[in-house]
């Protein structure tokens, strides 16, 4: 269940490995599988066009001898009867179960549905904001994040008046980047013109409407921010509803065990999998487009050889905002200081190591693309992130402890 970028790569799992089955790929949208991290970028400059996104072919799909189901929502999981139920009255019984259905928005209390209110998951969202980004217009952003960041780029470069409302004390805060890089961030962002108000008192609490349209977002200070645009990126919430009842654990995502296994011949991948990471003896749920390829491919390969295998990669993003690209490895909210290991921000390229201790969780980078891949090679061969890790270049400490 599921066709985006996971369940489209355990379809290449499953066939890589030799697996002869009949395979249904099923998904709510109407498009054809495509990829979603380019919806914030670059892509927002113009109409968003599907070519540049598919992840696939109707000639690949057709080599893969998979059955593509779109606009099929899945409704209800019967694990007894091996049935899972469709919007359309369909029940379709199963072997192998692959949950792949992602995440949706949260919801803010407080924002209403009107004209010029925008969510960003899919490539019809994009189509819509894209429209709605006019040079000159102002537009508010919910969340910084880094769909909120990386959308108010893009407008600010477009020439629309930006104000990104934060409740939390910094940019990326949830990506646990850290306060220097954040604050770099933050600079950047300003220089650009974007206003940015983070902290308790940005909170968005509702709307100010004219005939149906936004015109404004109230926050917990009781200030009102005008607003022709407003996106709403406060972040998501794993797509399990459908699930309720099912008897699988679906308290934050679909808890799997080490291997991805949900239950009896079900499997959980992507943004909606919470497993226990072998590495880091913590359970991990990763809302990462590297991460849903991988586990695809994991989860196709055990079905089709039968082996069970534990799933331990190292995670890894990737953002653009005003042309500064950061690449992120491993497990930076782990972290409890920093050390610039290469370059600086003046320069716009550098490398960040990121650690909790004597131990290397985590790097983050920009024009340092050899650096980054040796650093990747450390943080994918120590096994339980208990070795002190050599770290190439100098290693000036920033902040002492995460903020």
């Amino acid at each position: 269940m599921g066709a985006g970028a996971a369940g489209l790569a355990t379809v290449e799992g499953l066939r890589a490995h030799g697996y002869n089955g009949a395979v249904r790929l099923i998904g709510d949208e109407a498009h054809l599988p495509y990829d979603r991290p380019p919806l914030s970028k670059d892509l927002l400059t113009g109409p968003p066009e599907l070519s540049q996104l598919h992840l696939s072919t109707p000639q690949r799909l057709s080599q893969l001898q998979v059955q593509v189901l779109r606009g099929a929502a899945a409704e209800r999981l019967s694990i007894p009867q091996r049935t899972v139920h469709l919007d359309d009255g369909r029940a379709l019984t199963y072997e192998h179960l692959v949950l792949a259905t992602g995440v949706r928005p949260r919801p803010v209390p407080g924002i209403t549905a009107l004209r010029g209110v925008h969510h960003l998951r899919t490539v019809d969202e994009a189509g819509a904001l894209h429209a709605d980004l006019q040079a000159g217009r102002r537009l508010v952003v919910l969340g910084g994040g880094l769909v909120g960041a990386e959308v108010a780029a893009v407008a600010a470069i477009l020439g629309l008046s930006v104000t990104v409302l934060c409740r939390a004390q910094h940019l990326l805060a949830g990506a646990g980047v850290g306060a220097d890089l954040d604050a770099h961030l933050l600079d950047l962002h300003q220089q650009h013109g974007v206003h940015v108000r983070t902290g308790p008192d940005a909170q968005a609490i509702g709307l100010t409407e004219e005939h149906g349209r936004v015109t404004g977002v109230r926050t917990a200070d009781g200030t009102v921010t005008p607003a022709d645009v407003l996106l709403v990126a406060g972040g998501s919430a794993p797509a399990v509803g459908w699930l309720a009842g099912s008897g699988l654990d679906v308290s934050d995502g679909v808890l799997s065990d080490v291997c991805l296994r949900a239950g009896e011949d079900v499997y959980a991948v992507g943004d909606v999998c919470r497993w226990p990471h072998p590495r880091t003896g913590q359970l991990e749920r990763v809302e990462h487009r590297s991460n849903a390829t991988e586990q695809g491919l994991h989860v196709g390969q055990q079905i089709a050889t039968g082996v069970a295998c534990p799933f331990d990669a190292v995670p890894y993003f990737w953002s653009r905002q005003f042309g500064m690209t950061l690449h992120a490895y491993g497990w930076l909210r782990r972290h409890d200081h920093v050390r610039l290991a290469e370059g600086s921000f003046a320069e716009g390229k550098f490398v960040l190591t990121y650690h909790h201790g004597d131990q290397l969780v985590g790097v983050v980078g920009a024009r340092s693309a050899r650096s980054l891949r040796d650093l990747r090679k450390v943080l994918e061969t120590t096994g339980d992130l208990s070795a002190t890790a050599s770290v190439p270049g100098r290693s000036d400490e920033l902040d002492v402890s995460r903020r």
